[in-house]
């Protein structure tokens, strides 16, 4: 029969055995907490005129009647009027990579290039409008503030 003694050892490693896997685990599900919201990347002043005076105009004139808040639709999922929501895209993905314009669906869908994703529906773009998106992607799709 074990003594008093070898009990406690026994005890006491399994406290600090038990003390180190909660420890373990609550750190990783803290790590591994998404944030609550993203944080957003800062843009240079000629980066934002650049959304402000060249792409945004595009988006609101042409995108904004069905896929933003204001208009009261998100026609497939996709919303363009925030940078959080281009990002995350609609039913097919990401609208938008930052920096990539060639994974970027809004490029695919605008250049007409894919005959089952074109927008808008209603036409293509003048090529000068389209020509302005890819050069925003690869600027990492910067916003106003």
């Amino acid at each position: 029969m074990p003594n008093a003694q070898h009990l406690d050892i026994h005890l006491k490693r399994w406290s600090l055995a038990l003390l180190a896997a909660l420890i373990l685990f609550s750190t990783s599900a803290i790590a591994a907490e998404p944030s609550a919201k993203p944080v957003a990347p800062e843009f240079s002043p000629e980066d934002q005129k650049f959304y402000t005076e060249q792409v945004k105009p595009i988006l609101v004139k042409h995108c904004y009647n069905c896929h933003s808040h204001a208009g009261g639709e998100a026609s497939g999922e996709l919303v363009v009027d925030s940078r959080n929501s281009i990002i995350k895209g609609g039913d097919r993905g990401p609208a938008i990579v930052p920096g990539d314009p060639a994974k970027s669906l809004l490029i695919t869908a605008i250049s007409y290039k894919d005959k089952d994703l074109q927008m808008p529906e209603k036409g293509k773009l003048e090529q000068a409008d389209i020509d302005i998106r890819p050069e925003w992607v690869k600027r990492g799709a910067p916003w106003d503030k």
